[in-house]
């Protein structure tokens, strides 16, 4: 070694004290070669067995005398031969913090930087680094963590390159491992604590992996109010980036999440997989893969030419999208396998989860594809859900699609719009959806807005649809007015009643409070073998299963077209859509109202609830009989009058408004204001009965809102979205994973789990969206 002093002996006169020992830029330079240290109490313990000290010992020794870096060398990068370390060898130990200080462009390639469990890797707001085909990493002991890359910031500046705000940091072929957080866009003070001025640093990756971190990457806490239009994107991106657990694990720490992104906007993560591929015990099935939290996020997966990309697998939740509802996520093409929960949706709004595919193998925990708690404006279509072959067991926990409600509190607003899935396939799952608790609004009509399960392949599940006990979706499950696209589900093998179901309903699927008692659903079929959906228990006019005949061969394209995903447009092309469904919808509201209630329903409920003085009851009659076909709203303040009506005239003016809602019907069963012989008679004028002027009026008008809904989730997607592609973000025509297949009989077997997971209460809120204020919806 040129240039280097020998000594024979050192003598330590403290513990860890004596000579530094630098990779660094002295001449000549001290190098401990084959030294024999004497009083030298951790080169005792490591020669004793020590692991532990190795890292104290080496940190005390070993050291870059090249602390900081001001420089810029992207035309002539520091490579293995050729660095500012001095340092053939192309290995690098950092005891303390290496710094990339502002104004720098370093570039660095083929070489491996090691820190000591106090050393960051730290770039100052304005500096840039670019690491091609490097690994930054621990010190080699066991057991032994770096705290990883600080990226720093100044929140209330813009990302442009053409400023020295933030700092940029480009992984390039670069892996980041054992670290703590193996890299934060944010500037530290103490600990791990964070800087509020200091966000907004650039994270970019280009075939990076992040392995054995216990956060992998952490970024956003950035809004740069940037023009009169809006906020910036946040500029990071990560691509074709693997985020890894494996054996190599290097503690007894459990990892956490491979990417945290976090109150910021339009992060793009392309073909990335996030997997935990180790298999012992301590930290197999842990750990997350993305967390959105008030976050939007643009997640695509695996494309033709790039198979080995867009994996989600082994972990205890894949992705979750959590923390406010208007931040969208989309996940398009991912495939996800082996994790407890694939894709967890809390409260969000306009998520979009396309053409996916989820492996939900069977196990003793529950194991769900997709997990939608209270959320709203969803996009779910083309997406596979797979499980396994199910051997005759009660022990199977697969589900594809999990819809979680608010509880059935009837003393809170029910806020819920049209939503539903479309065109996706379930296969040997112990059940394709299911439903806990509300997804239906309180509007008290048979054709209330719910939750709607459109136009799916459902093959060798133990139940394709199960409902939960005191749980609630749409009644009529098919499309007003469009009675010839059906539901348009398939069910491809026969149920066979006893093992395996159609629909599933839990004995107190229908149980609740309030007048919801004694839903009936009617669910239209497409031509699939029979079985009677409420078998083996069947509950009467609980469930109106009608097989639909004679509608013709079931043609995917024209009987389940349609969908979300088709409905991409430009924003102008979304403005006036929803112009246009605005319009019917306020019309056929005002034609609702202008024929009931005789245009005087402000006045007619007054006089139902004055109490000073009393209104004759046969007065009250006259008026309300005089001013039919009536409102809900006014049945319902006569029915809940303080002081009843008398049951003759309630009666007559109940049969005058026949055929009632179920909702008032139930009413006036837990109101009691009718005997026995009075509520018969109300009874019996529902049956037999077609559709009032009223009703079909009432059906009108909730198309409408169900096509105003659509249009305008379609809108806020777009604006949230859309800041530099004027047609959004939108599966591009012709990219469908979903495939038609035919299927013979094939049982399956097992007992149905409906499980209720404790969550808190989600209201809708009044939101202005685009410019657009909805008071109804938001």
């Amino acid at each position: 070694m040129p240039n280097a002093i020998w000594d024979p002996a050192v003598d330590f006169t403290s513990a860890l004290g004596g000579i530094p020992v630098y990779a660094g830029t002295s001449d000549p330079a001290p190098f401990m070669l084959d030294a024999v240290p004497t009083n030298d109490f951790s080169a005792e313990l490591l020669v004793a067995e020590a692991a532990s000290p190795c890292c104290d010992y080496v940190s005390a020794l070993v050291s870059s005398a090249v602390a900081s870096i001001s420089l810029n060398n992207m035309s002539a990068p520091w490579t293995p031969g050729s660095n500012g370390f001095n340092n053939a060898q192309g290995e690098v130990w950092f005891d303390q913090d290496l710094v990339i200080e502002p104004g720098s462009q370093f570039r660095l390639q083929n070489m491996t930087l090691r820190f000591g469990p106090n050393a960051s890797l730290v770039l100052r707001a304005g500096a840039y680094a670019r690491f091609e085909n490097c690994v930054l990493t621990s010190f080699v002991c066991d057991n032994s963590r770096w705290p990883g890359i600080r990226v720093e910031g100044n929140t209330d500046q813009n990302q442009s390159d053409q400023t020295n705000a933030q700092g940029r940091l480009y992984l390039d072929h670069t892996t980041v491992s054992n670290a703590v957080i193996g890299v934060r866009c944010a500037t530290e003070t103490t600990g791990y604590n964070t800087d509020p001025e200091g966000f907004g640093g650039v994270l970019w990756t280009y075939y990076a992996t992040f392995k054995n971190n216990i956060t992998g990457a952490e970024l956003g806490r950035y809004h740069n109010q940037f023009n009169s239009q809006g906020i910036e994107d946040n500029r990071s991106y990560l691509h074709y980036t693997t985020f890894v657990t494996d054996n190599d694990w290097p503690d007894s720490s459990f990892p956490t999440c491979h990417l945290k992104v976090a109150d910021t906007r339009k992060v793009n993560v392309m073909l990335c997989t996030f997997a935990n591929d180790a298999t012992t015990t301590q930290v197999a099935g842990f750990g997350m893969g993305l967390s959105a939290w008030k976050a939007e996020v643009k997640v695509t997966g695996y494309s033709s030419n790039n198979p080995t990309f867009g994996f989600v697998r082994n972990l205890k939740r894949g992705i979750v999208k959590s923390g406010g509802p208007l931040e969208p996520i989309t996940v398009d093409r991912m495939r996800f396998s082996g994790n407890l929960c694939g894709i967890q949706d809390d409260g969000g709004w306009f998520s979009r989860y396309i053409n996916n595919t989820f492996n939900v193998p069977d196990a003793t925990l529950v194991r769900s594809g997709l997990l939608l708690n209270q959320s709203r404006f969803f996009t779910v279509e083309r997406n596979t859900f797979t499980g396994s072959v199910q051997p005759t067991s009660s022990s199977h926990r697969s589900i594809g699609v999990f819809f979680l409600g608010i509880n059935p509190d009837q003393s809170l607003p029910w806020v819920y719009d049209s939503e539903r899935i479309y065109d996706n396939d379930f296969t040997d799952l112990h059940t394709g959806c299911l439903v806990n608790r509300m997804h239906r609004s309180a509007d008290l009509t048979q054709d209330d807005n719910g939750l709607k399960i459109f136009c799916g392949d459902y093959l060798n599940n133990t139940e394709d649809v199960g409902i939960a006990d005191r749980s609630i979706i749409q009644p009529n499950q098919f499309v007003l007015g469009d009675p010839t696209q059906l539901v348009g589900n398939r069910y491809l093998d026969e149920a066979n009643c006893s093992s395996n179901y159609d629909w599933e309903l839990d004995p107190q699927w229908n149980v609740n409070i309030g007048p919801y008692d004694g839903m009936v659903i009617t669910h239209l079929r497409n031509e699939d073998p029979i079985c009677a959906a409420i078998c083996p228990d069947p509950v009467e006019d609980d469930f109106v299963d009608i097989w639909s005949v004679g509608s013709g061969t079931w043609i995917q394209s024209e009987d389940c077209d349609g969908g979300n995903l088709d409905m991409g447009r430009s924003r102008v092309q979304a403005e006036a859509a929803y112009t246009t469904a605005r319009t019917l919808c306020l019309q056929a509201e005002s034609m609702l109202d202008g024929n009931t209630d005789g245009g005087d329903k402000p006045d007619l409920i007054a006089e139902l609830q004055q109490d000073d003085p009393w209104l004759g009851t046969g007065f009250l009659r006259d008026r309300l009989l005089l001013n039919s076909p009536l409102s809900n709203e006014v049945l319902r303040a006569m029915i809940e009058r303080t002081e009843p009506m008398d049951q003759w005239h309630i009666t007559q003016v109940c049969i005058e408004n026949s055929p009632l809602d179920p909702g008032i019907m139930s009413l006036l069963g837990i109101q009691g204001v009718l005997g026995t012989f009075f509520f018969n008679m109300v009874r019996d004028a529902q049956e037999g009965l077609g559709p009032s002027a009223k009703k079909l009026l009432q059906q009108e008008y909730m198309l409408r809102r169900g096509q105003q809904a659509e249009t305008f989730a379609d809108l806020g997607w777009i604006w949230a979205t859309d800041t530099i592609n004027p047609g959004g973000l939108r599966q591009p025509a012709g990219q469908s994973v979903h495939r038609c297949r035919t299927g013979s009989p094939v049982g399956a077997h097992g007992m149905a789990l409906h499980a209720g997971l404790g969550v808190g209460k989600f209201r809708g809120e009044r939101r202005q969206v685009a410019g657009i204020e909805d008071r109804e919806h938001f």
